[in-house]
């Protein structure tokens, strides 16, 4: 079989996961690359369905993120008075745990 020079580029994460590979595989770094261009050549089909759903992921996780971000700039945008302290917060707890529990006997 005749072969083809490439000359790649990848990211250092990509070249450690490579030496793993290699290291793990008894492979060289080529081989390794061959193997995985022909895994997704055979597997392109539920690659794409599976990059599909890892988008749509993506992008709920993207916008819950933005969520959150608002909801962090609206309590920091908040005129509300942060005045409290730990035992009036306690003692309203247990009141409200206290009458939770007389309605669950009732």
């Amino acid at each position: 079989m005749a072969m083809i020079r490439k000359q790649i580029y990848v990211e250092k994460r990509q070249d450690q996961a490579l030496k793993q590979f290699v290291k793990k595989l008894g492979l060289t770094e080529s081989e390794v690359i061959r193997r995985a261009i022909e895994f997704f050549a055979a597997n392109q089909a539920a690659l794409a369905s599976t990059t599909s759903a890892t988008k749509a992921s993506q992008r709920a996780w993207q916008d819950f993120l933005k969520g959150v971000a608002l909801s962090r700039e609206q309590a920091l945008r908040s005129t509300v008075s942060t005045s409290w302290n730990r035992e009036a917060l306690y003692e309203e707890r247990m009141e409200e745990l206290e009458r939770r529990r007389r309605k669950a006997k009732a």
